[in-house]
């Protein structure tokens, strides 16, 4: 799935949720999601964490998460007016929270296959 910003910058993110049904090709969303997941690679990186993040900053994401495989870290940004701001952050064993979801991220589970 692609966003759509005010900007008209097309952004794809690396993991999404969609509703049950159909599948969807080409879908093309107004506005911003609530969550957006990077899985950093050595390729896309720096792209991940400066264009696309200023992109999805502006454009209302609340939360941005930022998984990175190879320094074994797991980072969760919230927008705030002055905004992302780094809200929660572990690396290999630790633990990350999510205030927008009430959610508990096991980084343990995330590196060793258990989600």
């Amino acid at each position: 799935m692609k966003v759509l910003s005010e900007e008209r910058k097309y952004t794809a993110r690396d993991f999404e949720r969609l509703p049950e049904g159909p599948p969807y090709y080409q879908l093309i969303v107004k506005g911003a999601p609530d969550v957006v997941v990077e899985i950093l690679s050595p390729s896309t990186g720096y792209y991940d964490l400066t264009i696309k993040k200023e992109v999805y900053e502006r454009s209302g994401v609340k939360e941005y998460w930022v998984l990175d495989s190879q320094r074994r870290t797991f980072e969760i940004y919230k927008n705030t007016q002055e905004g992302f701001k780094l809200t929660s952050q572990a690396r290999e064993k630790g633990k990350v929270f999510s205030e927008l979801l009430k959610l508990e991220i096991d980084l343990k589970e995330v590196f060793e296959g258990g989600i």
